[in-house]
């Protein structure tokens, strides 16, 4: 994962449009991991959470 230096977020000075579409990019990127990963987790608990029954 990328990492951004707090001073390049945190300046006084207007983004210039590079810039802002880094934060973009970085932002809509850590976004999409966070889905990923909340996706694996329910279909995980879903898995989990329907008992199998036994057809004799």
């Amino acid at each position: 994962m990328e990492e951004l230096d707090i001073d390049f977020i945190g300046g006084h000075e207007k983004l210039t449009k590079d810039e802002e579409i880094a934060l973009n990019n970085y932002f809509a990127k850590r976004q999409e991991i966070k889905g990923k990963i909340l996706r694996i987790i329910a279909n995980r608990t879903k898995k989990k959470s329907i008992p199998k029954v036994d057809q004799a």
